[in-house]
């Protein structure tokens, strides 16, 4: 699991500021105001890899792409009150699963690109195309 403060592989974790109070629990909850402040490497993940990631993880949390610099992407994941500090770091790890994932899909998709053309190609070279009349 990614720690706060620590770097993942083309990332930065700022990690969860402000905001924390104890819950009934003991577990630290986060305030709606915070959130976790990502850079993400552009040379290591794709902006629509990223951007796929953000989608398809967009129940469970708001990702915020903000300013470019160079190649690192600033990005602020945002979560629902109440959630937990667990929770959140939890969330964080799913979300570069999920870059991780996106992105080997991107490059397993330019890597057979040609393959995918040639086959359609010869499919549609066989098929019975009706001729307008």
């Amino acid at each position: 699991m990614v720690k706060r403060g620590e770097t993942a592989a083309g990332a930065e974790i700022a990690g969860v500021h402000g905001g924390l109070g104890e819950s009934q629990r003991g577990e630290r909850a986060v305030s709606p105001d915070s959130g976790t402040p990502l850079t993400l490497d552009l040379r290591v993940y794709r902006l629509s890899a990223i951007q796929k990631a953000a989608y398809r993880l967009a129940a469970k949390f708001t990702v915020v792409l903000g300013e470019l610099r160079g190649d690192a992407l600033s990005v602020t994941l945002l979560f629902p009150s109440g959630s937990r500090e667990r929770d959140v770091e939890e969330a964080v790890s799913l979300f570069f699963r999920e870059l991780l994932d996106q992105e080997l899909r991107e490059k397993l998709g330019e890597e057979t690109a040609r393959v995918r053309t040639l086959l359609l190609a010869h499919a549609f070279s066989r098929a019975d195309v009706p001729k307008e009349s």
